[in-house]
């Protein structure tokens, strides 16, 4: 089969929603008999300032207006037909601005002609409570479009990656199915021992400006003592300049007490080997959202249990389930200890070509 993918950004390390599509190519194709051919546009590529192409890969630069990126990209098409396309949907990745409107016309008159897959990475602003009445607005605005998308779209199947958003989407009447998250590390074969002598708590990737790694310490600290080991915190990937601030204000708070350390950018193996030497995941996602988290999935396939400490997403009438074995919400240090014992051994969990085999199964059977 020939699938199209449209994702907002093809720039590699720049946009998650390219860097999710790219590896979900890579599996699809690599699907036995391997015969899935994939293209991929990137819509609104702010990465360009003309449009490039190659045989597989066109990119539209957001500086054109839609009329000019539909003719190109109908030229760009024209000699070769999928049989499927997947919109991958972030409404700000459209739009700079979230005002998506004119994207409605502009995909319904490119992508009509062929079954579609809409995968919903994120819904619209507003809908968390909190939320100001500016994003309110702009929710109310972005939530009527999305509407109109799927109404003129007609999709085949829906797809979100997390729980919450597909109860928000159920709420606007329209259905749609888990598709869940794999990670965005691959585990490395050559697994390195864990030192013994320290109790390694790490994050990976980026450290929200609502995450506050303090809650976390006493626990530890009691859990540390307890083994006889020194309590060492590691963050390891790319950290902004506020993320570094606040890691170096932690450093000097807990100087001499908790060894701090930022591993900074790393390869995928690199990254892998770092997840296998810990013995506790931190997350800096609220609680609601932990199954929209790529660094989690990570972490996870690495046998982690994973520390979550946020709640301060919330959704009217939605509550949050995950598996407590794994995902710790506030763990007491008895949690702590008894999760301690599951670190790295074996998890089922749903692997990169089981989904990519899910989703080429949508238009397969014609069944969502």
């Amino acid at each position: 089969m020939r699938f199209l993918f449209i994702i907002p950004c093809f720039e590699s390390g720049k946009d998650g929603v390219g860097d999710y599509t790219r590896r979900l190519i890579g599996a699809v194709e690599s699907l036995p008999p391997a015969s899935h051919e994939c293209r991929v546009v990137g819509w609104n590529d702010t990465w360009v300032s003309d449009f490039t192409q190659s045989c597989t890969v066109l990119r539209l630069p957001s500086s054109w207006n839609e009329a000019r990126k539909v003719k190109c990209f109908n030229t760009w098409l024209a000699d070769w037909q999928p049989d499927a396309v997947s919109l991958q949907w972030v409404p700000f990745g459209y739009h700079a601005r979230g005002l998506f409107v004119r994207q409605i016309a502009s995909f319904s008159r490119a992508l009509a002609p062929w079954p579609l897959q809409i995968m919903v990475h994120e819904t619209w602003v507003g809908a968390k409570k909190g939320s100001t009445r500016k994003e309110q607005l702009l929710g109310w605005l972005q939530r009527r479009w999305f509407r109109q998308l799927v109404h003129r779209l007609q999709p085949r199947c829906v797809h979100t990656q997390a729980k919450a958003y597909q109860y928000l989407l159920a709420q606007q009447g329209i259905p749609s199915e888990l598709l869940p998250l794999f990670g965005n590390i691959d585990p490395v074969t050559d697994v390195p021992p864990r030192p013994i002598t320290q109790l390694r708590c790490g994050c990976f990737g980026a450290l929200h400006p609502e995450f506050d790694i303090e809650p976390l310490i006493e626990p530890l600290r009691k859990l540390a003592d307890e083994l006889g080991r020194e309590l060492v915190l590691l963050h390891a990937g790319r950290m902004g300049a506020d993320a570094c601030s606040r890691w170096q204000f932690w450093q000097e708070r807990w100087k001499g007490r908790v060894q701090f350390q930022a591993l900074g950018e790393q390869s995928e193996a690199e990254i892998s080997r770092y997840l296998f030497s810990l013995d506790f995941g931190i997350s800096s996602n609220p609680l609601s959202l932990v199954d929209k988290s790529g660094s989690i999935a990570a972490m996870l396939d690495h046998g982690l249990p994973v520390i979550n400490i946020r709640d301060d997403v919330r959704f009217e009438g939605f509550f949050p389930e995950t598996d407590r074995t794994m995902m710790l919400h506030r763990p007491t240090i008895e949690t702590l200890r008894a999760a301690l014992q599951r670190s790295h051994a074996p998890v089922e969990l749903n692997s990169l070509e089981w989904i990519a085999r899910r989703f080429v199964e949508v238009f397969a059977s014609g069944n969502a």
